[in-house]
């Protein structure tokens, strides 16, 4: 019955034409109404979102605080100016007084005035005096959400500014943060503290610390207006912001920068694969050759009782030692140029009193070692102590390794030589006394080494004495002696003493005048040495000593000045 119901009254709608258009117009106009309901429901939060992001994001923040310090200084200027009786209106008196200036007016004054105006009449139309400072602050959050709203917009120019504001790099001014002035800095601190944010390098570069991190927001502000100043064609722009948010740890960044994070990472996995193959290398011969190489310590050890510690020369040398002296030392004793070397390190060597330490050999494999090793150390003290030192360091770091032995060796030189030449008065005087006693010159030389205090001079006379014992004349060992300390003093005495024993004087009187002729030598440079201190301390004391001095005395006069002797 329902269904009949209902065909027949569809029925009489059709036949009924008035009815039917009714039905039509009334279908139509709820479907306009319903649209234009569903657009105004669809745009209403839009713009309000669109609105809250512009007011929260407040682009003016900085210019509008700007221009509320330079109104109220042009504010105050020009209330200084007007007399009190004209002081009425202060915005008519202050507009006149900018427009007109007053009576009696210099050159230098009407210009200033102008300049001033200028900003005056642009820039303070909404100042008033006494305005409290509190100003809102502008979200980073809310800039990001309002440049992404211009940007579906098609307003890059709009979407540029937000996006700026909110990645904060602008807000970073190097010139205040990285000058002397204190003050200067610490405005540029407090500017960045208010408006911006830092990256973790960024806050080394600059030191400055109480600035919060840079956010997700800004991160990502940051990559935004890379991106549009990628479309805009502008490249260098680009990839600063691209940096930037690179620094903050954005891995995606760093690729569009068309670099890593440390352009320096090539030459970080080139030396981990270096380091690798080198431990498999180390490990490969420690477990074939351990044998051996015990061996060869034991034979070392056996035949040389006056073998010095290793860890007396430095620890540079204590640890490094194990490795070139069993896995370098070996190449280079196989190189072609293996003869050079030995030429060239070996009185060197000889002079500074490492010839049981090390061989020429053993010396050239320690500065090859060092070309990897300091950097080794450098990678591994970054790493341990987590900084970013900049891998471009490396390079020189190698050359300092290879130039380090020589360095090193130079200054033992000249300490060795100079103990040597301190010890030589007792020395000769002991010896003097000796011959003159009824000793030969050898059993003399057996008791300054057995009489005089440990040193270099004494690890020579015993070694003169073992090369006569094995064979030696008497004029060879005194040369190599004078070879191996290379001391203008020491050849002088070692020449007159085989002059001497080649025509058969007697050494007695000869040990006595070069006694008394190495005395008189030692006294000279000690006055020489004395002579010069007074100028090595002048500037010390200009620098430490005279300041403090000065403060002393003139401290207490200009307080007495400042306070008028009261």
């Amino acid at each position: 019955m329902r269904l009949l119901s209902t065909f027949y009254l569809f029925r009489k709608i059709l036949r009924n034409k008035k009815l039917l258009l009714f039905v039509y117009f009334s279908m139509n106009v709820t479907n306009v109404f319903s649209q234009a309901n569903f657009k105004v429901i669809g745009r209403e939060p839009s713009s309000e979102a669109f609105s809250r992001y512009r007011r929260d994001c407040y682009l003016s923040e900085v210019n509008d605080k700007k221009a509320q310090r330079e109104c109220s200084r042009f504010y105050n200027e020009a209330v200084e100016e007007i007399p009190d009786d004209e002081l009425i209106d202060w915005r008519e008196s202050v507009d006149k007084y900018y427009k007109k200036g007053p009576k009696k007016e210099s050159s230098s004054q009407k210009s200033y005035r102008v300049s001033s105006a200028k900003y005056w009449f642009k820039n303070c139309k909404d100042f008033y005096p006494d305005r409290p400072p509190g100003f809102r602050k502008g979200d980073p959050q809310s800039c990001l959400a309002y440049g992404e709203m211009l940007e579906k917009r098609g307003n890059k120019d709009g979407a540029v500014l937000a996006y700026k504001k909110a990645c904060g790099l602008d807000f970073i001014v190097p010139g205040y943060l990285n000058s002397n002035d204190a003050v200067k800095r610490e405005k540029g601190v407090d500017h960045l503290r208010s408006y911006g944010c830092v990256t973790i390098s960024e806050e080394k570069k600059y030191k400055v610390s109480d600035v919060s991190y840079c956010g997700p927001a800004r991160i990502t502000a940051c990559k935004r207006m890379a991106t549009i100043l990628r479309t805009m064609e502008q490249s260098e722009g680009a990839v600063k912001y691209f940096r930037r948010a690179c620094d903050a740890g954005d891995k995606e960044a760093c690729g569009e920068t068309g670099e890593k994070e440390d352009r320096w990472w090539l030459i970080l996995y080139a030396a981990i694969i270096g380091i690798g193959i080198s431990v498999f290398i180390f490990m490969r011969m420690l477990f074939q050759e351990q044998s051996e190489l015990q061996a060869t310590e034991q034979l070392e050890d056996g035949g040389s009782e006056a073998k010095k510690s290793v860890a007396e020369h430095g620890i540079i040398l204590k640890y490094s030692r194990p490795f070139f002296k069993h896995y370098i030392s070996p190449i280079v004793s196989s190189m072609k140029m293996k003869k050079r070397i030995r030429e060239k390190y070996k009185q060197p060597l000889a002079s500074a009193g490492l010839t049981e330490i090390m061989s020429p050999e053993d010396f050239y494999a320690f500065k090859i070692f060092l070309i990897v090793g300091f950097p080794i150390v450098f990678m591994g003290v970054r790493t341990f102590l987590e900084e970013t030192w900049p891998l471009k360091y490396i390079p020189l770091l190698s050359v300092f390794g290879y130039l380090y032995p020589d360095l090193w060796v130079k200054g033992k030189i000249e300490q060795r030589q100079k103990a040597i030449i301190n010890s030589m008065p007792f020395a000769v005087d002991m010896l003097a006394l000796s011959v003159e006693a009824g000793l030969d010159f050898i059993m003399a030389m057996a008791k300054v080494v057995e009489k005089a205090p440990a040193g270099p001079l004494v690890d020579e006379f015993q070694s003169v004495i073992k090369e006569i014992k094995i064979g030696a004349s008497r004029a060879e060992a005194l040369r190599n002696m004078a070879y191996r300390i290379d001391s203008i003093s020491m050849t002088s005495f070692t020449a007159t003493l085989i002059a001497a024993d080649s025509v058969g004087a007697s050494i007695g009187p000869i040990l006595k005048n070069l006694s008394v002729e190495i005395r008189q030598k030692r006294s000279t440079e000690i006055e020489k040495e004395g002579a010069t201190a007074p100028t090595k301390i002048l500037f010390p004391m200009i620098i430490f000593i005279m300041p403090a001095v000065f403060l002393m005395i003139a401290a207490p006069m200009a307080v007495e000045f400042v306070t008028g002797g009261k």
